[in-house]
């Protein structure tokens, strides 16, 4: 039985390689894209469902998500005018989408992708850890 995975960010770098792995292993991938999104270049002939829609609409979503079985969540705004933007871009995207995914009976698992960014530059030649102590250095971070 083929699985279903639902990603966001995947028209960005991250997520595109992300897709293409995916693919390889096997899983039908159906990617959210902004209403807006006009550049689709790293998904060009990939066998994935586009789906349009917008992390901060609830009703558009949940449709989006029905018969995903996992969700692998790596969308975010990284450049902004305001710190408005950025709070609404990650932090209520991602609220909206775990609310969405609270209600999936049948999702198996929700991965969530952040940056090295919300970490902050490292202060010592040791490679940061899942465990460094947050201090990032902008907005985005």
């Amino acid at each position: 039985m083929i699985q279903t995975v639902f990603v966001t960010g995947g028209t960005g770098f991250i997520g595109s390689h992300t897709v293409e792995r995916l693919l390889e292993e096997g899983y039908r991938v159906r990617c959210l894209v902004r209403p807006h999104q006009i550049n689709l270049r790293w998904l060009q002939g990939l066998p994935v469902d586009i789906v349009k829609g917008d992390l901060i609409d609830s009703v558009s979503l949940s449709k989006c998500l029905e018969g995903a079985d996992y969700i692998i969540h790596i969308a975010g705004v990284t450049k902004a005018k305001r710190k408005s933007e950025f709070f609404t871009g990650n932090v209520k995207a991602t609220e909206h989408l775990l609310y969405a995914a609270s209600k999936m009976k049948h999702l198996k698992k929700f991965c969530y992708l952040s940056s090295l960014t919300a970490v902050g530059p490292r202060t010592t030649g040791i490679p940061l850890t899942e465990t460094a102590p947050c201090r990032p250095i902008t907005t985005y971070g």
